[in-house]
């Protein structure tokens, strides 16, 4: 039901998708140092690393232009794992990743969406 046109009433609704309730959502923290060099590794703490699957590189957007060629969402390799950490291999090719600020986000099994650490390449 709408309410009229001449009507001064506002409406709002709270949307919370069921996928933000599967447990706790995958966080990232530096160990160490807060940036990395292409081509070098950094280690990463969890507290649920047992669980996460996949660890991507996310370059963010440009709200500029219609078509964004700068974007891009890069996996990076988990050279070792432990309970609470993980050791990523950042990518050598600079067209994968750039110099910039890109977030790191990590997929866990339950398919819950993770919380983003934002990460310099250099």
């Amino acid at each position: 039901m709408t309410a009229p046109a001449t009507s001064n009433s506002v409406r709002r609704g709270l949307y919370s998708p069921p996928h933000l309730f599967h447990g706790t959502r995958p966080a990232l923290a530096f160990r160490g140092r807060t940036g990395v060099d292409r081509g070098t590794e950094l280690t990463l703490g969890s507290a649920n690393a047992a669980d996460i699957e996949r660890i991507r590189l996310m370059r963010p957007g440009s709200a500029a232009h219609a078509a964004d060629f700068d974007q891009r969402s890069v996996a990076l390799k988990v050279v070792c794992r432990t309970g609470t950490s993980l050791i990523v291999q950042s990518p050598d090719a600079p067209s994968l990743a750039p110099p910039g600020w890109q977030m790191t986000v990590a997929a866990a099994a339950r398919r819950t969406p993770p919380k983003a650490l934002w990460l310099p390449i250099r």
